[in-house]
């Protein structure tokens, strides 16, 4: 045997070798890609990671396999190679089954202009991404908002409603005698009480209302394109919710109440601020105590118009 053939006979078992070890026992899916965009050969863990067969994914172009809502992305990305020949991004495909799986794809551009992509599974990364947001986000008793990420995202909300003129409404929340709640029951019950408020918030609120508990017993909601009118609408339904529910998994049929403070702004002008917002809202919060609880206040500029008896008013 010929130095040559020696060393293609050497070629050919490292192939045989590289080809057994990396692609067929990759723990993450390896594709080849043609100019056209087609699946020339798939590996067994990317069979598996889009939970197709082999011979139903060769031949096939790879942008069949991805939502419609990513193909501009992956275009994009993929337009990349030709300057840079290594690009990884992260991106969706859809399974057989329908479900989508998120991945991390890593595309490497041959020679004879093919492509070697490397598909990872991200689903247990983005669920821990989303654990950790929700961490961040969240009050871990009530599920609501935290304090922090309510600030954050409400002051982009009055931006929003100031830019276009939208009416907004800031309301403070506070249950009626919490401490006693907690000095005859003890604070487990005074917090399944917290979480029936914060069930009770669920119920009546929409998709685009942001509620957050600020800390002990004080919660608030901000309310979007919304009036003074509808907003003590949804204000009344909180509080009959409220004191018409009994606490569940509680043995007793204890019963809470709640004091609510409101301010509205029908056109938002520069000077509006969260700041301004929840010194109103206080302001009305506590007269509404003031006057026996249970019951919604509103606080209102001078000259107002007074549509309900326990409307609120401040002189300017």
């Amino acid at each position: 045997m010929t130095r040559s053939q020696n060393g293609s006979s050497a070629k050919n078992v490292l192939s045989e070798e590289f080809y057994q070890t990396i692609f067929m026992q990759a723990g993450d899916g390896i594709f080849l890609i043609d100019e056209q965009g087609r699946i020339l050969e798939a590996n067994p863990r990317g069979c598996e990671i889009l939970g197709y067969p082999r011979d139903e994914l060769c031949g096939q172009p790879v942008l069949k396999f991805q939502p419609a809502d990513e193909i501009d992305h992956i275009q994009k990305e993929l337009g990349r190679l030709a300057a840079e020949k290594l690009v990884t991004a992260e991106s969706v495909f859809v399974r057989k089954d329908g479900s989508r799986v998120p991945v991390e794809i890593t595309g490497k551009l041959l020679s004879n202009n093919h492509i070697i992509g490397m598909l990872r599974d991200i689903s247990e990364r983005k669920k821990a991404e989303r654990v950790t947001q929700e961490l961040l986000s969240t009050d871990p008793l009530t599920g609501l908002y935290n304090r922090r990420y309510f600030f954050g995202i409400v002051n982009a909300l009055i931006s929003e409603a100031t830019r276009y003129r939208h009416p907004i409404t800031f309301m403070l929340l506070d249950l009626d005698h919490l401490k006693k709640v907690n000095d005859t029951h003890g604070h487990i019950k005074g917090d399944l009480a917290l979480q029936h408020l914060a069930n009770g918030i669920h119920y009546v609120t929409r998709a685009s209302d942001i509620a957050a508990r600020f800390g002990g017993d004080e919660f608030v909601i901000f309310l979007p394109q919304t009036d003074t009118a509808q907003a003590v609408y949804l204000a009344e339904r909180l509080r009959e919710h409220l004191s018409s529910t009994p606490i569940p998994h509680i043995g007793d049929n204890l019963f809470i109440t709640l004091s609510i403070g409101m301010t509205s702004v029908s056109a938002p002008y520069e000077s509006v601020s969260i700041d301004s917002l929840m010194e109103q809202a206080d302001m009305a919060l506590y007269q509404a105590k003031q006057s026996g609880r249970n019951r919604v206040c509103v606080w209102t500029m001078s000259g107002g118009e007074s549509f309900r008896e326990d409307l609120f008013t401040i002189e300017q």
